[in-house]
Parts: structure tokens; sequence; C-alpha cells
């Protein structure tokens, strides 16, 4: 077969194009797997964040399909995204068969999507109890139907975030020392919950000092957060600090900051607040902390 010169030309422009987009490292479709719990009101929620990615167009829908994966089960696998007061909803009804519900294009913007996963009644069926495996596929795109930036999080639970769990060490400076130096993991749950971010709180407990207390957080590849209490006095604790830097080793710096008398000099005891955090704010998995030299 003879190539004209324009089709050879139209040609070597969208190989290009392929070899870009996989060189990028962009994903087309977004796969999730899970599984529902075997109880008949069992859920899974996720927030969806569909945004344009570095000089793309910006989003303008979440588009959606779901596959029930275990067969032989009286109930159907159901997906619903929810955004700004409406809602769009499909049913998997071909269990086990490979065959996904219909794919629903919700088309509401750029920004937050909220996404539950539930189960539905089977017609004739009276059991919603059982456990369901499922697979998500969904992207975001643009109002062209090209594909924009989408991120996806698991939820603690479809009720809304929980009470806020911290953790408490306490902790000591000598006279002439002015640093102390701690690591620790933020990890994932048993249940797939990741680290959204580690949040952190600094207080005097000891009185009438003549300096502040400054609590600084590294994470490799993301900036320095800090925070600092300044009256030993009250011993109010200083400002929440977070660093959103997902799951991986922080570095933390205890440090004595001079105030008005410039002076760093003597012993201090104080606590440090802090946890490890999933995006609804459920707590993860703060672990292997331990002192560094």
């Amino acid at each position: 077969m003879i190539m004209r010169q324009n089709d050879a030309n139209a040609w070597c422009q969208m190989m290009v194009g392929f070899a870009s987009l996989f060189s990028s490292g962009l994903i087309l479709a977004d796969d999730t797997k899970d599984v529902l719990p075997a109880a008949a009101n069992a859920a899974i929620c996720y927030k969806v964040t569909c945004y344009a990615s570095q000089g793309g167009p910006e989003a303008a829908m979440y588009q959606f399909s779901i596959k029930g994966k275990t067969a032989n089960r009286p109930f159907n696998v159901q997906m619903t995204a929810s955004k700004d007061g409406a809602s769009q909803s499909t049913v998997a009804r071909q269990n086990g068969s490979g065959i996904p519900s219909p794919t629903i294009t919700f088309k509401a913007g750029p920004g937050v999507y909220g996404v539950k996963v539930d189960k539905t009644l089977r017609e004739g069926q009276t059991s919603l109890n059982g456990t369901m495996e499922y697979l998500i596929t969904a992207h975001c795109l643009a109002a062209n139907g090209a594909h924009t930036g989408e991120s996806i999080q698991k939820l603690s639970s479809c009720n809304g975030p929980p009470p806020a769990k911290y953790k408490s060490i306490s902790s000591s400076l000598p006279r002439f020392a002015t640093e102390k130096h701690w690591s620790l993991e933020c990890a994932s749950t048993k249940k797939g919950l990741e680290t959204s971010e580690y949040k952190f709180q600094i207080r005097f407990a000891s009185k009438n000092k003549p300096f502040n207390l400054a609590l600084r957080v590294r994470k490799d590849g993301f900036p320095e957060q800090e925070v600092v209490a300044t009256d030993s006095q009250t011993r109010q604790p200083s400002d929440w600090g977070v660093s959103a830097a997902g799951n991986g080793t922080y570095y933390l710096d205890v440090v004595k900051q001079a105030g008005e008398s410039g002076s760093t000099e003597g012993n201090v005891s104080f606590d440090i607040k802090h946890n490890c955090f999933a995006v609804d704010g459920a707590a993860t998995i703060l672990k292997n902390m331990k002192k560094l030299p």
C-alpha cells in the first residue's frame, strides 16, 4: 500500500502523540478494586477530585461504571456519584460475568465528587447479606473528551469524618542543648486507608522559660512546616501544623528559639500531640518513631 505524504504526516503525528502520552505516565482510566463486607447495609465511599492536568484542559465531567465480580449473589452492586446536590447512579446486573454496568457521564464540572458503592436487591430476592468484590472504571474528562487529572481516595466510612484522635509524647531538652530530633512513619491501615496528612502541635510543660519552642516537620520532596509555642507561663499550645505529604517517613526537630532576652539556656520539658490522618480525618498508622542523633 502506498501512503500519501499528508497521510504519512498525520500517521507520524498520531504515533508521536501516543508516545508522548505513554511516556508522561498519564493513565486514561482509573481502575479501583475493593470488596463490600457481608453486612446488608455495607457501603464504601470515596472522594474523587477532577482537575486540570499541567497544561491541559479543565475537567468537565466524571465518567464511571462498575463490575460486580462475585457470582451467585442475591444482590447487585451499585455506584453513585454526587456533586453540588445532584447525583447519578449505575447498577451492575450481571455479577461475575465480566460485564460492567452502563457507563454514566456525570457533567458536573471540576472539583470533588462523592462516590458511594453499596448493594441493591435483585428482582425477587430478599437478602443483601454476603461479600461482593467489585471493580470501578472511571475517568475525569474535559468538555472535548480529553482525559484530565483525577485522584481517588478511600474514606474511612460513609458517615462523615470521625472525631480526631491524637497521640502524645513528652520529652525535654537539657540546659545548654538547643535541638532534639526524631523520625516517624505514616502508613496505610489494614483496611486500605492511605495517609493524607500528618498533623502536629507542641506545648511547654515547664514554666517561665526565656525562649520559644519550635516544632519543625520535614518530609523528602515537600516543604518544611513549623509551629511555635511562645508562652511558657500559661503553657498554651502552638497552632496546629499540617504536612499534607501522605504516607512515608517524616522528620521532626524541636528547637529552642531565643525570645526577647536572646537566651536559649535552661532545662525545658515539652509535650507533642500528633498523628497521621486519612483524607476524611480518620487516623491512619503512626509507627516507628525513634530518636535521632
